[in-house]
């Protein structure tokens, strides 16, 4: 006879397998006290595919030890196993891929100093509880697009080494990407971000891009360190955004964007200049130093729209008193305009004079060092050319009676002594002489066209051309003293 104990035990362990096999073709929506554990060992090397699974207790990727004493963050995990029962892949290196496409995770997941060398796929999973991923290395791309994050999510001191997407991600609680690094590219195309955001000194390796982001509360990117672009045109700040001590890249992109509060890039750090594309942007909603920057404007830009950005630009730095960055700005404005309004070859002949002679009205103290230059090369010329000019293009009768008066007759036999005396006197006297009939005609304000004559035309031209810019220096100098 059978026993009655032991035939209801039996039915009650197949029964048990048997729900056991059903739940889990269902997708563990119920989950059997056996699947707790799906793997366990340190190195998983095939291709893990848990997708569409719902995991309604807590989930770990791989824990190497607890605490993390490098790890500068204050989320401890609490791994009490006496109270609570986890699902686990116990591994630390993953080299083959894992993916979780349309898996929910209603509790928490862990995944600290977990190392995944291949592809890790995460595309449309929603994460219903906090997710920690603190000093995690992803050797090969990660997919978060399209992942939903119901919770805090953890990515401090993470290493992205491929790709990062976060496609038209959602994260509904705070995100944490401090000292994250990200050294290949980083997409944060229409990425939300319901709650406050942190990127403080994340490094950006490579190209990086906040396209279309929304960022609904406060954003931290102070002392982030961005290396060729970053890309954040489109962007919604709906608060304040920090950009303290960050290390702007080479290329900024902040077009359209959209903020309720000022961005202030003047205590930013710039390596030597920073590019940065501010069209379609509300100016009066940006600061800064425009010293550290250079406006970029696309090929088929008209000309109105660039005099319109600069226009904003040069109020922003009169508004906040950059001086520096308003000298930068007025000398670029001024170069388009000689451009736009003369054109190509006679807007670059004008850029060229306005820049040398006083750095567009910035420097006037090289109105008188170029002055003294350009005296001292017609004086120069002079020495070897006045008597020409006095005899065939420009007569003074002083100039003719102080050479007379110190003229003196060449001994009739001289020593050696007294023919160096003689022709030592001779130059003296020239460039004498020279010195006086430049500054006459260099700082004449009008000359005497009755003195003129007319027998040597190359002279003559450059008898003109030495007494015009004598008078352009001499009305340059007048307008620098008087202002």
């Amino acid at each position: 006879m059978r026993d009655p104990l032991l035939y209801r035990l039996m039915m009650a362990i197949a029964l048990c397998f048997y729900v056991a096999g059903f739940t889990q073709a269902q997708g563990y929506k119920y989950d059997p006290w056996w699947a707790y554990r799906l793997h366990e060992q340190k190195v998983i090397e095939k291709e893990v595919s848990l997708d569409s699974v719902h995991f309604r207790k807590p989930f770990i990727l791989g824990v190497k030890h607890l605490p993390i004493p490098h790890l500068e963050s204050t989320h401890w995990l609490n791994l009490d196993k006496k109270t609570v029962k986890w699902y686990y892949l116990k591994a630390t290196d993953y080299s083959s891929k894992l993916s979780f496409e349309k898996a929910y995770f209603e509790k928490e997941v862990h995944g600290t100093c977990t190392i995944f060398n291949d592809l890790v796929s995460f595309h449309s999973t929603r994460f219903g509880d906090k997710l920690y991923l603190l000093g995690t290395h992803f050797e090969n791309q990660v997919n978060f697009n399209k992942a939903i994050f119901e919770e805090q999510s953890f990515f401090e001191q993470t290493a992205f080494m491929q790709q990062a997407y976060f496609y038209h991600t959602v994260f509904k609680r705070e995100a944490f990407f401090a000292k994250s690094h990200f050294e290949s590219e980083a997409y944060f195309y229409n990425t939300k971000f319901e709650q406050e955001v942190n990127f403080s000194g994340a490094l950006f390796d490579s190209l990086t891009y906040f396209e279309g982001a929304h960022f609904k509360e406060y954003v931290n990117f102070s002392q982030v360190k961005f290396d060729f672009l970053a890309d954040y045109s489109n962007v919604r700040f709906e608060r304040k955004v920090d950009f303290t001590d960050a290390h702007l890249p080479e290329y900024l992109n902040m077009e359209n964007v959209k903020t309720k509060e000022v961005i202030d890039l003047s205590n930013v750090i710039v390596k030597e200049q920073c590019h940065i594309n501010l069209h379609n942007t509300d100016l009066s909603k940006i600061k800064l130093d425009y010293q550290y920057f250079q406006l970029t404007f696309l090929p088929e830009w008209r000309f109105e729209k660039q005099k319109a950005i600069y226009g904003q630009i040069i109020q922003m730095q009169e508004y906040y008193g950059f001086t520096t960055g308003l000298q930068k700005v007025m000398r670029e404005y001024k170069q388009l305009m000689y451009t736009e309004e003369y054109g190509q070859l006679l807007g670059s002949i004008l850029n060229f004079v306005s820049r040398y002679w006083w750095d567009y009205g910035f420097r006037k103290d090289l109105i008188f060092k170029n002055t003294a230059l350009l005296f001292l090369f017609f004086f120069s010329f002079n020495i070897f050319a006045f008597p020409l000019l006095i005899r065939d293009v420009y007569e003074m009768d002083s100039i003719t009676k102080m050479t007379l008066a110190l003229v003196k007759p060449a001994p009739k036999e001289p020593t050696p002594t007294q023919v160096i005396l003689y022709k030592s006197h001779q130059a003296f006297l020239r460039v004498y002489l020279s010195f006086f009939f430049t500054a006459y005609i260099f700082f004449s304000i009008m000359i005497d066209t009755n003195r003129i004559r007319y027998n040597n035309q190359i002279g003559l031209l450059y008898f003109f051309l030495m007494y015009l810019s004598g008078f352009f220096c001499l009305l340059h100098m007048v307008n620098a003293l008087l202002q």
